[in-house]
């Protein structure tokens, strides 16, 4: 029989919350999970094991959350999904916006990446009025050793007929958004081959935990 969603471990009726008497906005952790898995005891447990960080939730693997009690596979399928639900919602663009500065670049597409548990590399492809025509991941690892040549990270800019210049995108699962020696040498070898190749490399943004680092920012790009 599946359990009800409003059934507290002992103890603990203090946190119940009723969804339809105040704001979703204001639900603590403890109850959106609870709602989410249908199971009090499966969201006080996942809690305990993360010691209440939600960006571990993210991070963590379907198999990582199969060991937690009262979840089992389908609850961590509920849990992955929602998360990226999430990061779907975040890159949602239904209209073209125009990329002015580096947080748009970050909102737009850069909050999905700080919870990812390997290196990815995103272009962002622009055209010439800096529009936003759409982004791609084009490796995994580190910026150095991305398992592609400079032909391969820009195939997607110049096999677009719109692309006129690209933004490097990259996240540091270690949290630490500030570029590593490797970081900005490959990023200096980026932009001569987009020099050759006529796509500029307006920027290269780096992803850490709620934080980001621009080079363009920075003064490390022109």
């Amino acid at each position: 029989m599946q359990e009800k969603p409003r059934s507290f471990p002992e103890g603990l009726n203090f946190l119940r919350q009723d969804p339809k008497k105040e704001e979703f906005a204001k639900l603590s952790p403890f109850t959106l999970l609870s709602n989410l898995v249908r199971s009090s005891r499966a969201a006080f447990f996942i809690l305990v094991r993360l010691e209440g960080n939600l960006r571990a939730l993210a991070s963590s693997s379907i198999e990582e959350l199969q060991e937690i009690p009262f979840v089992g596979p389908a609850r961590a399928l509920q849990l992955k999904s929602a998360i990226q639900l999430t990061y779907r919602i975040q890159e949602y663009c239904p209209k073209r916006p125009a990329i002015s500065n580096s947080f748009d670049v970050y909102s737009l597409c850069g909050r999905s990446m700080e919870n990812l548990d390997k290196e990815h590399l995103r272009i962002v492809l622009l055209n010439v009025k800096q529009i936003f025509l759409g982004f791609t991941t084009v490796g995994m690892g580190s910026l150095l050793s991305v398992p592609a040549g400079p032909k391969e990270v820009f195939r997607p800019a110049v096999n677009h007929p719109s692309c006129s210049s690209i933004i490097l995108l990259h996240n540091h699962p270690s949290g630490d958004p500030r570029p590593s020696p490797d970081d900005i040498e490959a990023t200096s070898r980026l932009v001569q081959a987009g020099k050759l190749l006529g796509i500029r490399v307006r920027d290269s943004i780096l992803v850490g935990h709620n934080d980001y680092f621009s080079f363009k920012d920075e003064g490390l790009i022109e």
